[in-house]
This record gives C-alpha cells, sequence and structure tokens, in this order.
C-alpha cells in the first residue's frame, strides 16, 4: 500500500544542495508559490501515463510529492511491461528474461520499483528490484515462482511471497536477501504490506489445514493479529508501524468485515447494514481508515471515512456503488472513484467541507480541458494532498494518469530555502543533543570528583535537566580501577528533547600507584542510552509568519573513549589532573512522522539514519581540601567534535527530499563545580553545578544537583 512519506538509505543519499537547486528549476517546487482556493483551485490538464503501444496501463504506486509513478502498462503484443514515469518520460523497466514484467509498488523517494518478471525459464517469473537503472532478480525461497508486492520508503526493503522447494508459498523480506517468514503453524503465508521503515511486515498466514490469519511480522516474530470468528487477512499497516488494517471474515464465514488492529485489539470496523467491508488504507499513525462497505441491499457499496470508532458514509456520486482509496495525513481529503447516474465510473475527491464531488467536474469548472479523457478512479494521493494518480478512460482504453487539483486545503506556503534550513537546523540539534549528553553523562564516571586510590559508591539527583542515579568506583591497590553509573532522566533543547533516558556507563582506569608528585593514568570505557525518547521541531516560513513541525521517535545514543594523562599531587593546594580524550559517538534515530495540520501544513517524513562523530577532548581538574570538612572540585574540557557525518533526510510534503547539510566540525565547551561536606569519616554531602556551553545547535545547558557517597 501506498504510504504517504519516505525516507531514503544512507547509502542511497543525494546531495541536499543540489537536489534543493534543481527542485527550485522545475517539477512541483515551483507551484507551492500559487495562492491556490476554493473559489480559485489550481489545477491542471491530466497526464495520460499512456502504453507502450497497448490498450492499457495501470499505476501500482505513485512517491511522495507525486512526480514519479510506476506500474505496469501493455505493449503492443498485449504483453505486460513493469514501467517508471518522471517528468513526462515513461521508461520501459525491462524483464529478467522473459517478455513481460509488473511493477507492483513504487518507494516513496521514487527511487525502486518492485514486482515481478518472466525469467525466460520455462513459465516461471521472479521477484525483482529495480533501482538506478538495473532490474534485480530477487529470487526464490527454493521454488519456481516468487513476487514482490511492496516495498519500504527508501526503497532498501522488499516484502512479498515465494513458493518453497516443495510447494508451498511463503512470505518473505528482503533485505540484501530473501528471508523466509514462515507461517502461524499451517503451510503457507503471503505478504501484502511493509512498514515505511522495512522493519514491518503484515499479510496473511495459514495456522492449519483450512484457517488463516492477518499477522504482524517484526523482529523475526510473526504474531497472530486474530480474526473476528474465521479467517482474516492483512491489507496494510500504518508508517509508524503500530496499527495494521484488514479484512476478517465472521464466524461461519456468515459475513467478511473490515478490522482494524493496534495493541493487541481487533476491532470490527462493520458496514453500512450489509455482510461486506473492505479496509483499503490509513494514515501514519492508524487513527483514520478508509475503504468501502455494503449497504443494507448486499449489493451496493459505499466508500466510508472510519475514525475513533465512528464510520462515516461518504455518498455516491449519483450512481450506486462508490469506493475509496487513498487519504490525507489528517483525513481531510479523500480519493477514489464512484458510480454517477446510469452506473458510470468517475474518480471521485472528498473533503469535509464540500462532501464527495465528481474530479472529472472539479477540473472543468476550474478551466481544464478535460476533451478526450475521463477520470475513472483516484488511487495514490500526494503527501501534501496536491497530486492524485488513479485510472482513466482515454478513447475507451484504460490509461494511468497523474493530476494535480489543489483548493488551498492543507493550506500554507513556504519555500524550498527555507524548509532547507529547518531540516538543517533539525540535523544541528541532532548534533546539539550528542553534546550535551556528555553532560549527563559526566556524573555516571566521577567527572567531578577527585581522583584517589579509595572505592566509593554515591547517588545524586539533578534539575535543569532531571537526572537520577548512581555512582561507583572501586580500586585495587595495583591502581586499577573500575568506574560506573547508571541514571534515569530527560533534557529539554529550543529544539529536541530526550526523555525517559535511562543511561549507563562504564569505564576501566589504571592510575600509577605510590605517593609520587607525578602519576600518569589512562582510562577507557564508554555510556549508552540504548532506548530514549525523543521530540524534535522543525521551524519554517510559511506565509507572513513561521510554521513548526513536530516529531517524536526513539533512538539511542552511545559514546566511546579512550583517555590519557597524569595526576599532579600540589600537597597542600591539592590535585590537578589534565588528559587528553579521543572518542567516537554515535546517535541512532528511528524514522518518524510530523503530524499534518493547519500549524504544519508542510509536513516532513524523517528517515531513519545514524548520525556519527569523532570527538577530541582535553580536560583539567582541580580537586582540594577547602578545610572544617569542605572540599572542592573544578573542571573544564574543550572539545572538538570532526568527522561529523548525519544519515538526517526529510521528504517534505509538495516540496521533496532534503539532506541535512552540517559543518563536518563543531566545538563546545563543558565544566563544572562541586562542593563537598564530610559528615562523617566515610560520608560526604555533595552540592555541584556542571554545563555544557557551544555553538549554534548546542547552545548552552546548565545543571544542579546534589549527591551523597560513601567511601570504603
Amino acid at each position: 500500500m501506498q504510504r504517504k512519506y519516505l525516507g531514503r538509505a544512507p547509502v542511497e543519499r543525494r546531495v541536499g544542495l543540489l537536489s534543493f537547486l534543481f527542485l527550485l528549476l522545475c517539477g512541483h517546487v515551483g507551484e507551492v508559490y500559487a495562492q491556490c482556493t476554493l473559489a480559485a483551485p489550481c489545477a491542471n490538464v491530466p497526464t495520460d501515463i499512456g502504453t507502450f503501444g497497448g490498450s492499457s496501463s495501470i499505476a501500482r504506486g505513485m512517491n511522495s510529492d507525486g512526480s514519479v509513478i510506476a506500474g505496469y502498462a501493455m505493449n503492443a503484443s498485449g504483453i505486460f511491461r513493469a514501467y517508471r514515469w518522471e517528468g513526462g518520460t515513461k521508461i520501459d523497466l525491462g524483464t529478467l528474461g522473459g517478455t513481460s514484467a509488473q511493477g507492483r509498488a513504487l518507494s516513496l523517494d521514487g527511487t525502486t520499483v518492485v514486482g515481478s518478471s518472466a525469467t525466460g525459464v520455462a513459465s516461471a517469473t521472479h521477484a525483482f528490484r529495480w533501482n538506478s537503472g538495473a532490474m534485480d532478480d530477487l529470487g526464490t525461497l527454493g521454488g519456481t515462482n516468487s513476487d514482490a508486492t511492496a516495498v519500504s520508503a527508501d526503497g532498501s526493503f522488499v516484502a512479498g511471497t515465494s513458493e518453497l522447494s516443495g510447494g508451498a508459498k511463503h512470505a518473505f523480506r528482503w533485505d540484501g536477501e530473501m528471508h523466509d517468514l514462515g507461517t502461524l503453524g499451517g503451510s503457507n503465508s503471503d505478504a501484502t504490506d511493509i512498514s515505511s521503515d522495512g522493519s514491518v511486515v503484515v499479510g496473511s498466514a495459514f495456522l492449519d489445514s483450512s484457517t488463516s490469519h492477518a499477522f504482524r511480522w517484526e523482529g523475526n516474530v510473526m504474531v497472530d493479529v486474530g480474526s473476528l470468528g474465521g479467517n482474516s487477512a492483512a491489507s496494510a499497516v500504518s508508517a509508524d508501524r503500530k496499527v495494521v488494517i484488514g479484512q476478517s471474515s465472521t464466524a461461519g464465514n456468515a459475513e467478511y468485515h473490515a478490522f482494524r488492529w493496534a495493541d493487541g485489539i481487533l476491532e470490527d470496523i462493520g458496514t453500512f447494514g450489509g455482510t461486506r467491508s473492505y479496509a483499503i488504507e490509513t494514515n501514519s499513525n492508524g487513527s483514520i481508515v478508509v475503504g468501502y462497505a455494503y449497504t443494507t441491499d448486499n449489493n451496493s457499496y459505499h466508500a466510508y471515512r472510519w475514525e475513533g470508532g465512528a464510520k462515516e458514509d461518504l455518498g455516491t456520486l449519483g450512481g450506486t456503488d462508490s469506493y475509496a482509496f487513498a487519504l490525507s495525513e489528517d483525513g481531510s481529503i479523500i480519493v477514489g472513484g464512484s458510480h454517477v447516474a446510469g452506473d458510470t465510473q468517475h474518480a471521485f475527491r472528498w473533503t469535509a467541507a464540500t462532501g464527495m464531488q465528481d474530479l472529472n467536474t472539479l477540473l472543468t469548472d476550474a478551466g481544464v480541458d478535460m476533451s478526450g479523457i475521463t477520470l475513472t478512479f483516484g488511487r495514490y494521493l500526494s503527501a501534501d494532498a496536491q497530486f492524485i494518480a488513479g485510472a482513466a478512460n482515454v478513447s475507451g482504453e484504460a490509461h494511468a494518469f497523474v493530476v494535480r487539483y489543489y483548493d488551498g486545503t492543507p493550506a500554507g506556503l513556504t519555500d524550498p530555502l527555507s524548509v532547507q534550513q529547518s531540516v538543517n537546523d533539525v540535523g544541528a540539534a541532532r548534533s546539539g543533543a550528542m553534546a550535551q549528553q556528555h553532560g549527563l553523562a559526566m556524573p555516571l564516571l566521577g567527572g567531578d570528583k577527585p581522583m584517589g586510590d579509595d572505592s566509593e559508591i554515591g547517588v545524586f539527583g539533578q534539575a535543569g535537566s532531571g537526572q537520577g542515579g548512581g555512582y561507583a568506583r572501586f580500586v585495587n591497590a595495583a591502581g586499577f580501577a573500575v568506574l560506573g553509573g547508571v541514571s534515569y532522566g530527560y533534557e529539554d533543547y529550543d529544539t529536541a528533547s530526550i526523555d525517559n533516558a535511562l543511561m549507563g556507563a562504564l569505564a576501566v582506569r589504571y592510575l600509577a600507584p605510590g605517593t609520587v608528585a607525578w602519576r600518569p593514568f589512562v582510562e577507557a570505557g564508554g555510556w549508552l542510552a540504548p532506548d530514549a525518547d525523543f521530540e524534535f521541531q522543525r521551524t519554517y516560513a510559511n506565509g507572513a509568519g513561521t510554521a513548526s513541525g513536530i516529531g517524536n521517535t526513539e533512538g539511542k545514543v552511545s559514546y566511546l573513549f579512550a583517555r590519557a594523562g597524569s595526576l599532579f599531587d600540589m600537597g597542600h593546594n591539592g590535585q590537578v589532573a589534565i588528559s587528553a580524550e579521543v572518542g567516537r559517538e554515535r546517535l541512532d534515530i528511528k524514522g518518524y512522522s510530523e503530524t499534518l495540520s493547519a500549524a504544519n501544513p508542510f509536513n516532513a517524513y524523517v528517515s531513519e539514519g545514524t548520525d556519527t562523530m569523532s570527538i577530541l577532548k582535553a580536560r583539567a581538574q582541580w580537586s582540594a581540601a577547602l578545610g572544617y570538612g569542605f572540599d572542592a572540585t573544578l573542571w573544564g574540557a574543550a572539545v572538538y567534535g570532526f568527522d561529523r557525518d548525519t544519515a538526517l533526510e526529510a521528504s517534505v510534503a509538495g516540496i521533496g527530499t532534503m539532506t541535512a547539510l552540517v559543518d563536518e566540525t563543531v566545538v563546545w565547551a563543558e565544566y563544572g563545580a562541586r562542593v563537598g561536606y564530610a559528615i562523617s569519616a566515610a560520608a560526604t554531602f555533595d552540592v555541584f553545578v556542571n554545563g555544557v556551553s557551544g555553538q549554534d545547535g548546542i547552545d548552552t545547558r546548565v545543571h544542579g544537583g546534589a549527591g551523597l557517597r560513601y567511601r570504603f
């Protein structure tokens, strides 16, 4: 199923600036400047995708901004060939050695087409993946035939169905090689959809010889979605991977109803009084579902929009049937097909404000010459809801088409310069989060405490961010020490935040034993926040003001380091430790979608990816006893981040895909102070402050807190 957002794997990144300049000069981007309203909608003549000399073509996918279409078209010999259309040019993708091929899905970045092709060996057909001009044979699971039915947003992952050597058919997921997803206990399974990031596959699988259920596969585990009493099958998975939609028969196979599954609960979407309904598509978080359902006569389907347990009948264009196929992110625009009076089918566009309207009439009323073409149904909708692709009647032949119709809903004006800067700002915020995490990690390895030969344990809490945790140092007589800590907390920045962050740190240190004034030391270790919640805010120009897109996701941040230095004993003046450190930091972020709204009319999908940078750190620390039971530590570090790389790519509705442009280097300072009071010979109560300050994107965060430690 077509998703509304896209991402791209790091290995397939485009040069963001060049893509941006290209988008400025051509494509759909220039059209986002137009003032489009209900009274004066923006529309163009439908583009006939055409054929390869035959009588029909079919659209089976559209990319996020509506600039690329894929499917299959008939040649003069009556044989279907897979195609990819862009900018008015349709190319034949070739075959795997046979005569025919069908494109069944297109990645949302427009780079990758998947489907099936004849191999030229007997009657065998194999799943294929086409990218950058080459059609690759994905093979089989040991049998004769296979078919690819879905592809991830960046084209890196493919789902489909393949025969095994014994004749059974199993769902597969391809990530460079084909993996058998198995069954739910029976002999067969098939895959119908894959999530935008490629981590989840849905379809149906047999439990035994006669019963099949919808499944959701993730992390090598196939989960039975269940049924409404009989058999079931999944048709799509939401972009956030959490919701599955499909169809299920009821007990005794008496009826066949659409369903929505989330958090282990299967919900019956029901009908309009009849016995059948189908769930076709859902928005990115699965909160809205569209499809069609039988009315009471059990002979007429009506398109529906389902949200929050309520199903709305979208009506028809005057005939008996209507079918909903695609929706905008907020569910305010739906496209499909409906019979008109006389039961000829026309494409429709539905909005909450206008109801169901004939797309042909809308275009004619907007001044478009519709001579020779009748749009019969809309199947795909671009992320900004401006472009519609589907099927048309062209001189009695069924052809694929794409057309623009935009009446200002969703509202908004922007430009590529502002959007590119907003993506850059998110890239800077990600680097800022990496730098600021050093401030939260510092207490876990005792960075604000004197270096010494004593073992100690302690607890602490701090505000400025919120963090609580524990610290330990275990030292032996040979000078070796193990340092470690664990904490739980959150931190807010100007355009980002980290929450529910469990962090652990571990290091091994060797400090030359003895009483000499100069004692060298070496240390190696790292810290990890393995599963944190992240929020990023992206701000861009929108007409006379600004708009903000907020995205929530999960991720992890980690750091490995080695350092060496010397501890200088200055007698009554305390001790000074000087060190140099080299490290490597990594931020892994899962893909996420911003919510489309009036406050964010040009929403984005940010692809899953990894940010990395190398770090050089020079650090100095002074600790001393102050008398009357008090002691103190002052410390500071200068940090140089280099070899900085970001995998941040955002697909922005109506604009296209943009890669964050970030500097390869970044600098910041880390600093702090601690004052302790000995409440006993072994126990010390500490108050402390520490902070991180840096260039734009890092900014300044200062934390203050208190702790209690015990030496033994």
